[in-house]
């Protein structure tokens, strides 16, 4: 006869080793589920610089004029400063710059998308950051030093004899301050100038510049030491917008040009006056990516 199988209960190893073998497989679903997480939290900043990373664009000696003996100013240097991208600002991470925030709620005014202002200090620089209602203070390099909240998203920033004012989006809305960066606290505060680096500027004619039919942006950025006057001049070519920053120097009401950078990017979600700020005869202007916010810098060294 053939032999029958054996129909007899499982032994206590065999229910052993099916206990066994159901908790390791519990283990490495586990295991599994946390590697997805992990992976998934650090694709949210995939690429982005985990520290601020100054970059010198001009190691060697340039030149210092072009062929008219104009000073040509060049880019002399890049700083990244971490940032991040989230639908819903939250501030898990205290020392990123938020570049999107949630407009789901339709604010009036829109709230600004991310750091579309900034200003130049003796310990390095001050940079809103609206999607937070806060201001970011960082050293020369970048690395973050502290931010003070504001209560409403900043749409200005300047550094002012010793502090920083805060203007908010809302022209009427009296929420602007002037904040202590050695005491990390804020108080009402008096309503910014349109151009709030450089002052003085009305006292410049630049009529000249405004009627030459091929510049289609005039726009003065402020003053140096030597008060030569810097500006923004956006032409129209075949080729399309060229822009540079232009050096003026004044005899009478005539402007000279003295001095200009090379070409410079366009950044369109940040108004000119916030765009570029004047240090030393230096032109520095605040741009942003997906990674990080840029603040770079033309000069002659």
């Amino acid at each position: 006869m053939p032999e029958q199988p054996d129909s007899s209960p499982p032994t206590n190893t065999g229910k052993k080793s099916i206990w066994i073998a159901v908790v390791m497989g519990g283990m490495l679903i586990l295991a599994l589920v946390s590697v997805v997480l992990y992976w998934y939290r650090s694709s949210r900043n995939t690429g982005a610089p985990k520290q601020a990373d100054r970059t010198d664009l001009s190691p060697g000696v340039p030149d210092r004029t072009s062929k008219g003996g104009m000073q040509v100013l060049r880019p002399i240097g890049r700083i990244a400063i971490p940032s991040q991208v989230l639908a819903h600002p939250a501030p898990d991470e205290p020392t990123l710059l938020v570049l999107e925030a949630d407009n789901s709620t339709k604010a009036d005014p829109p709230r600004p998308l991310g750091p579309n202002s900034f200003d130049i200090m003796p310990s390095g620089f001050v940079i809103s950051d609206p999607a937070n209602d806060r201001v970011v203070f960082t050293d020369r390099n970048g690395k973050f030093l502290k931010s003070i909240l504001v209560g409403f998203p900043p749409a200005r920033v300047a550094f002012d004899r010793g502090s920083v004012r805060v203007q908010s989006a809302e022209a009427a809305s009296g929420d602007d301050l002037t904040c202590s960066f050695e005491m990390a606290r804020c108080q009402a505060g008096a309503r910014l100038e349109e151009t709030p680096s450089g002052g003085g500027l009305s006292q410049y004619d630049l009529s000249a510049l405004m009627s030459n039919k091929s510049n289609i942006t005039v726009e003065p950025l402020g003053v140096d030491a030597d008060r030569g006057l810097f500006a923004l001049i956006e032409t129209l070519s075949s080729t399309g917008v060229t822009r540079r920053v232009i050096k003026y120097a004044f005899q009478g009401k005539s402007p000279v040009m003295i001095g200009e950078t090379t070409e410079i990017p366009s950044q369109g979600e940040i108004a000119i006056n916030d765009e570029f700020r004047i240090s030393e005869g230096h032109v520095l202007q605040l741009t942003a990516s997906p990674k990080s916010v840029i603040i770079s810098e033309w000069g002659v060294k």
